[in-house]
């Protein structure tokens, strides 16, 4: 049994929070004092995916508590109804349905640790019964009227700012303070890169064993994608894309052809998994017309500066392109006039709602894209229609066709 227990603390505990990085280092130094003290409650906060339950484990586990349970809950997981039988159980005929009386798992952790996930995502009404279990150390069953001393040590963990929640008025100030005795904030992936290495070569040890297979490792353009990407998914992004590359991996070194698009195009989040609407509208302009000839399209114009101008686009119908600005306050324009000047021109028309249902990145919404980007396009033939199949799911475009002999038409 002392050797089982020994193995899961091996799996489980201190030994799994890998860093090299001085502010890792630090960080575990910190853990190993807390955990060693008798604080009954502590507060680990950072983004999604930095590890915040395995420091958890590794205070439990490095602790006078080692050999007692160790329960964890997520409480954005378990509806707000039974939430509270779920923490502090119930009588027998509580409610429907509690056909025998249930421990919850404050007495299941008695003597040990709890831990509580997304706390940030508790009711107020909650809030409040935590926080009197936290100050007396006692709980009472739904429908029962008898107090329950327990002695638990309670870590929660968050993924949001819980002062701005606090200051928001959506999370208690007084169970913020009880719970921030002790408060540990883990660093993201990206303030860390120097423990990228120590994490690649531990999860292709992992994934070697579980997959049989023998990677010994990345070769040099697969590392420095994976050292270049800012992972904001932090370690568990880094996970997934790691036992992706070892499943498809049939060599001895991982190639770039294995990580996922958004790692290995360099792009972060999910804008990086599916075309924006104007790499879809892009590449849908280069449809065959009638006849089989191709009309290509100029890539646009986008301001760095975020200019208030709106850019134009305009092709000829020999294919041949010319940018014009909009007319400067002195009536000069910018730039070349554009030969099609004279023909009745399409538009295209995408609004902010709509670059923001794209996907696109949040920097250009604010910086760089103007409100309205008008493309034209001076052709006698219709401007070819964008398939909703080339763009993004949930993606809204808004297309505007006029024409001199077709009138004009919403698709």
């Amino acid at each position: 049994m002392e050797s089982l227990r020994g193995e899961v603390r091996r799996r489980t505990g201190y030994h799994d929070v890998i860093g090299v990085s001085r502010k890792m280092t630090e960080l575990m130094k910190f853990v190993h004092k807390v955990a060693a003290s008798e604080a009954s409650t502590i507060l680990i906060q950072g983004e999604s995916g930095t590890g915040k339950d395995l420091v958890a484990k590794a205070i439990h586990y490095q602790s006078a508590r080692k050999d007692k349970p160790f329960v964890a809950i997520n409480c954005s997981a378990i509806p707000e109804t039974l939430m509270e039988a779920e923490l502090f159980g119930h009588e027998r005929g509580a409610f429907t349905d509690a056909k025998a009386m249930k421990k919850g798992l404050f007495e299941v952790a008695d003597e040990g640790t709890l831990f509580l996930d997304e706390i940030g995502e508790l009711s107020p009404l909650l809030q409040a019964k935590l926080l009197r279990v936290l100050e007396d150390q006692l709980i009472r069953r739904v429908g029962g009227v008898r107090d329950i001393q327990v002695t638990v040590r309670v870590i929660a963990a968050s993924n949001r700012d819980l002062e701005r929640a606090v200051r928001e008025g959506h999370f208690r100030q007084d169970l913020y303070y009880r719970l921030a005795i002790i408060s540990i904030f883990l660093p993201p992936l990206r303030e860390r890169k120097e423990d990228l290495p120590a994490l690649v070569d531990f999860f292709v040890e992992h994934y070697n064993r579980k997959f049989r297979k023998n990677v010994q490792g990345l070769n040099e353009e697969t590392r420095r994608l994976l050292m270049n990407y800012i992972w904001p998914g932090n370690v568990r992004e880094l996970k997934n894309a790691l036992e992706r590359a070892m499943l498809l991996e049939e060599g001895t070194l991982l190639k770039p052809d294995d990580l996922p698009f958004a790692v290995a195009s360099g792009r972060s989040g999910t804008a990086g998994s599916a075309p924006t609407a104007m790499e879809a509208s892009s590449s849908a302009a280069q449809e065959p017309l009638e006849g089989g000839s191709k009309r290509r399209l100029p890539p646009l114009s986008i301001p760095e500066g975020g200019t208030a101008r709106r850019h134009r686009a305009c092709v000829g119908g020999d294919g041949s392109e010319a940018v014009q600005r909009k007319p400067d306050q002195g009536g000069q324009a910018a730039g070349r006039q554009p030969r099609c000047a004279a023909l009745q021109n399409e538009e295209i028309w995408i609004g902010p709602r709509r670059r923001r249902a794209a996907g696109l990145p949040h920097a250009l919404l604010r910086a760089r894209w103007h409100p309205r980007l008008t493309v034209r396009v001076g052709t006698e033939r219709p401007l070819p229609i964008i398939p909703l199949s080339a763009l993004p799911p949930g993606v809204h475009a808004f297309m505007q066709v006029t024409s001199r002999q077709a009138g004009s038409a919403i698709v």
